[in-house]
């Protein structure tokens, strides 16, 4: 039975934009491979663009657009 849908959570999108983070390619394949629904809560979204700005900078904002 797969699930109806999968939380992001700032964590994940986090890892998955930071290639020195140490889970990027545990999320990396989990983002790969899934198949269901993806909910990004209207909470996470200025969190994880203030998170990839701050340690980031911009050429992290550009590749997480």
């Amino acid at each position: 039975m797969r699930p109806v849908a999968a939380i992001l959570d700032t964590g994940f999108l986090f890892a998955l934009a930071n290639t020195r983070d140490r889970n990027h390619n545990r999320v990396r394949e989990v983002s790969k491979n899934i198949d269901t629904e993806l909910i990004l809560p209207v909470s996470v979204f200025p969190e994880i663009c203030y998170l990839i700005a701050t340690r980031l900078g911009y050429p992290g904002m550009l590749q997480f657009s």
